[in-house]
């Protein structure tokens, strides 16, 4: 399980910038649910959408650019909650051009590649691995978990994730409005 905590070339989390972030922030005093929660608002709030020069930058580029999209903002919040000490690994799929149309139109659809690599992060708490996906924009919805219940407002910032568990999907949806952090695994 050690190896879900390491540096890599990309998680370059002993980094100047990262190091200072994290200090400034607070973030390792905060219990871990709080800690992940944090983070993930941090990168999904505060670094804009936006494509890099590539995918396999490291997490200290992507803080210095101040956006990313799914590969490159999961490189960032990966090498900040390892830094933090939570446990995180990597997930992808490539989604074939087909499959896009739609939701990339005009002259966006006909110069994209035939497949592009969506990623998302996996966090191990209170032992569950659960995916955290949507820290590129302001809100997602897992298909069939329903709305999760309203949390309590915080100075007006982007929506947070809460953590929910139905049947054998374990997911990430974010609220559609500003919400303070409450992570939990629902019963099912």
């Amino acid at each position: 399980m050690r190896q879900y905590l390491e540096e890599t070339p990309l998680l370059d989390f002993s980094h100047p910038s990262l190091t200072a972030l994290i200090r400034d922030r607070q973030w390792q005093s905060l219990p871990e649910e709080a800690r992940v929660g944090a983070i993930y608002e941090f990168v999904q709030n505060e670094i804009a959408f936006g494509y890099n020069t590539a995918d396999d930058i490291r997490a200290s580029e992507v803080l210095r650019d101040g956006y990313g999209q799914c590969n490159t903002k999961g490189t960032l919040f990966m090498a900040l909650l390892r830094a933090c000490g939570v446990r995180c690994r990597f997930h992808g799929f490539t989604i074939a051009k087909p499959l896009q149309r739609g939701a990339i139109t005009g002259i966006a659809y006909q110069l994209a590649p035939r497949s592009i690599v969506h990623s998302w992060v996996e966090v191990e708490l209170n032992g569950q691995w659960i995916e955290l996906e949507g820290h590129t924009g302001p809100s997602l919805r897992a298909p069939g978990l329903g709305r999760p219940p309203d949390l309590t407002r915080r100075r007006g910032r982007a929506p947070a994730p809460t953590f929910r568990k139905t049947a054998s999907i374990t997911a990430l949806v974010c609220l559609t409005r500003p919400t303070s952090f409450t992570p939990r695994t629902a019963a099912t």
